[in-house]
């Protein structure tokens, strides 16, 4: 349940042309930082790209999270954290914030940062050891407020100011507003699975293999039970809500000893639970998948996706989508092919499904199921990080010495092939930014007996890539990158 932190989205592709995109307009000031840490922290400001003296640094450590609204960027230095303006043309003088008495205790589990905003931008929580604590980052030298020292785990609201948290005394919820947490009221949540409706007034948890709503709106919050299985040994798993927050899908036992997919109309009658399809025979299972790789719903809430498989047969697992905008689910349309992941278009009702075993990626409207799925790319070996960019017009893709561009509207275009620089034998991140115009990717020369690094930014529209520029020297130091949301 640890806090989770942002991600560069959106870009474009197409075929590579030396200085095709270089020379476009100069991208909004809201998208125009990329931040990186070398061997410093540096900040680079693609308007003036490909210029070289539009390279700043700001800091001697580590790159830290940005504001969620993109105004501010923290990063570490000899211990301390410090805070940059990056809302005007230059990055205002950094100012310190805090400098951690510990890092977050193991016990919270794997990759807890020490330094987390809230959704609202107006404050930044601290995890040290494991006491959670709260400040301002509009002060210098904030005043720190604890709000606890028996941390076992915690969730921070998508939207607003609110964090969930557990520790030794119960479960709680606290209101922090500009750093200053109000009082912790109890929650009746139990465990660290904690879902978050997209308002931020609700989480949805687990009870016994039931599936709960806690509403966190009500003074004090009210929990309600949504499910109340059947069978002797329920569960609940894959929890997401739609997009705008109306409806709830999971996947878990609650009729039978496998599992099947559920949805509830949040603004239903109680009790409203509905299985969208059961599985392919009374053997089978049918299931959600969420998070990194796969996309439950649609933008507009209107189709969920989830896979179905037959446990008595060797066949690979089925992709479905069911339109689930009506009182009642439609019936599930079968995505053809095989698919181990998938991603839904940020613009339209189209569903991209891949393949990375046989390095395939196609396109399929679920609105037409008559129209067979459009093959976006076919590649010789291993790939991996396929990313959709913002405006679906483009689909990446890795593999081992390149990163390639395809168009995805235009399929039949030859994808664009950014090779890396002679000698370096591997491509380590890469992503869009914000606003599709831009891509960064890191490059690794690890054959060397001390491995060197490096990160290139590169400039896309519709169908064109630039030539790659680098940054910054290699060094021996790893690279991390996040753009400016």
């Amino acid at each position: 349940m640890a806090g989770s932190g942002g991600a560069a989205a959106g870009g474009t592709g197409g075929t590579t042309a030396e200085g095709g995109a270089g020379g476009s307009a100069p991208t909004s000031s809201a998208h125009r930082w990329l931040a990186f840490s070398q061997d410093a922290t540096y900040v680079y400001d693609v308007t003036k790209y490909p210029a070289s003296d539009a390279l700043i640094s700001i800091g001697d450590g580590g790159l830290g999270p940005w504001s969620p609204d993109g105004q501010k960027l923290i990063f570490g230095d000899k211990g301390a954290y410090y805070v940059s303006d990056m809302s005007t043309d230059e990055p205002r003088p950094p100012t310190i914030l805090v400098t951690p008495p510990a890092p977050p205790s193991s016990t919270l589990g794997y990759g807890v940062q020490p330094i987390n905003w809230l959704a609202d931008s107006k404050s930044v929580a601290m995890i040290a050891g494991t006491t959670l604590s709260t400040f301002d980052p509009a002060q210098a030298a904030p005043g720190i407020h604890v709000i606890t020292s028996t941390l076992k785990a915690y969730s921070f609201a998508p939207k607003g100011s609110k964090i969930i948290y557990l520790d030794a005394a119960g479960a709680f919820v606290v209101d922090v507003s500009a750093g200053i947490p109000g009082a912790s009221v109890p929650v009746n949540v139990t465990g660290s699975t904690i879902v978050w409706a997209p308002t931020g007034l609700a989480v949805a948890t687990l009870k016994t293999g039931n599936l709960a709503l806690t509403d966190l709106s009500a003074v004090p919050p009210v929990t309600s039970m949504l499910t109340a299985a059947a069978t002797a040994t329920p569960s609940v798993s894959q929890i997401a809500f739609s997009p705008n927050g109306k409806k709830l899908a999971f996947c878990g036992n609650q009729e039978r000893a496998h599992s099947d997919v559920y949805v509830i109309d949040l603004g239903g009658a109680a009790g409203n639970v509905t299985r969208v399809y059961p599985a392919l025979s009374d053997t089978g299972s049918a299931v959600l998948s969420t998070g990194y790789r796969f996309s439950a719903w649609s933008l507009d809430g209107k189709w969920l996706t989830y896979s179905a498989s037959d446990n008595a047969s060797a066949a690979a697992a089925e992709l479905f989508a069911v339109d689930v905008s009506g009182s009642v689910p439609a019936t599930p349309v079968k995505f053809p092919g095989a698919f181990q992941y998938w991603i839904w278009s940020p613009v339209s009702d189209s569903l991209f499904g891949l393949n990375i075993s046989v390095a395939a990626g196609s396109s399929f409207n679920p609105q037409t199921p008559a129209v067979a799925p459009v093959t976006l790319f076919t590649a010789a070996g291993p790939i991996s990080n396929v990313t959709l960019n913002g405006t679906a017009t483009a689909l990446g893709y890795l593999t081992k010495y390149d990163l390639h561009l395809v168009d995805a509207v235009n399929p039949q275009n030859p994808p664009a092939d950014i090779v890396l620089d002679a000698g370096y034998d591997g491509t380590g991140t890469w992503a869009w930014s914000a606003d599709s115009k831009f891509i960064a990717v890191t490059d690794a020369l690890t054959s060397y007996v001390t491995p060197r690094y490096q990160i290139r930014l590169l400039r896309t529209d519709d169908i064109t890539a630039s030539t790659p520029i680098v940054l910054h020297p290699s060094t021996t130091t790893t690279v991390r990158f996040a753009w400016q949301p």
